[in-house]
């Protein structure tokens, strides 16, 4: 799983730039992830109700954090996980 985390998760071009990089990563793989599959989630320690529905359209998992814990958070829209 590759992860992104920002300090505040607002904007869709931020979700955009993590397919970019997820196709990147698949092009040119590490080594331990050659011939795995490869879900990506994004991560926020503020993170907005759209910007949550965009993660998920988007086949991200999304997960915000909340003082010392990380908390997957349950869609509110219809999520399959994408995998790369």
């Amino acid at each position: 799983m590759a992860v992104e985390v920002k300090h505040k998760l607002h904007r869709a071009d931020e979700v955009d730039h993590h397919i970019v990089r997820m196709e990147r990563i698949r092009k040119y793989p590490p080594l331990e992830t050659i011939e795995k599959r490869l879900v990506g989630a994004m991560a926020g320690g503020v993170v907005k109700p759209e910007a949550r529905d965009y993660i998920h359209k988007a086949g991200f998992f999304a997960l915000e954090l909340t003082g010392e814990n990380v908390s997957l958070v349950k869609p509110t829209v219809e999520f399959t996980p994408r995998e790369w």
